[in-house]
């Protein structure tokens, strides 16, 4: 029988961010409790994964801002263990990478882990000495150019056409996991941190899978992941409007349609 593969996956280590980016994607900034995934969940989550989808093609860690974890190195070195010929990435603003020692680097490098550097203002000013240190070092990674413009696509009503919305966006390329719970893309998530800050309901279930449900087999996961579920509902055409870092949020800043 042909090995249960995967093309891409995202996981998420913190919900902190240093940068406060106005309509963040990944509601940083107002996420309620523990601010970063513990260790042993990380590990657990990736243990199970392997069992049910030996491999995985590319696979980013991210945030929030990841650097912002302080054991953001005993992450990366272990989903290496786990995952061996998987390109693994971090996804990172930046901002954080000139802070950083030259054993956390020995570390990156020995590990095979790159970087995926979103360029947002601040980023933009320091990228040529960012781009300086991480080559000195021997640090693959990949830039974005400057991020000027953010994107919401949220439709509270939940009306939307579920077979359109996941045809429009990329959602096979944002497979997300956090916490013991995957998703064809972080909407589901998303819009639980929104109804909790925010005060309404939202039905997200439909959108989750329990990685550890001992029902499940790789297909079952392959197939989820690749298919519309009632949580696209909540997505519509994107509005974009200029990035801005923002202290006071507001549900305007990531709902298009109120319903």
């Amino acid at each position: 029988m042909e090995e249960v593969s995967l093309k891409y996956l995202e996981v998420q280590i913190t919900d902190s961010c240093n940068l406060n980016c106005k309509g963040c994607s990944h509601c940083a900034g107002i996420v309620k409790g523990q601010q970063h995934v513990p260790l042993e969940v990380f590990e657990k989550d990736l243990v199970r994964l392997k069992e049910l989808i030996p491999d995985i093609e590319k696979i980013r860690i991210l945030g929030g801002e990841p650097f912002l974890n302080p054991r953001l190195t005993e992450y990366v070195r272990f989903a290496r263990s786990v995952y061996k010929e998987s390109d693994i990435r971090i996804t990172t603003n930046g901002t954080l990478i000139l802070s950083k020692d030259k054993e956390f680097f020995e570390e990156l490098k020995a590990c095979r882990i790159g970087l995926d550097i979103s360029v947002y203002p601040p980023t933009h000013k320091a990228l040529d000495r960012i781009e300086e240190l991480l080559d000195s070092h021997g640090i693959a990674y990949k830039c974005t150019q400057k991020i000027e413009k953010f994107a919401k696509r949220i439709n509270l009503a939940g009306d939307s056409d579920m077979e359109e919305a996941f045809d429009s966006c990329n959602s096979n390329m944002c497979n997300f996991l956090r916490k013991g719970v995957l998703s064809p893309c972080p909407a589901p998530v998303i819009l639980e941190w929104l109804a909790d800050y925010f005060g309404f309901e939202a039905d997200t279930e439909p959108g989750k899978l329990n990685l550890h449900d001992l029902s499940l087999n790789g297909r079952d996961v392959v197939r989820f992941l690749n298919s519309p579920n009632p949580v696209c509902r909540y997505c519509t055409e994107m509005e974009f409007f200029d990035w801005q870092q923002n202290a006071s949020p507001k549900l305007e800043d990531w709902v298009v349609r109120k319903g």
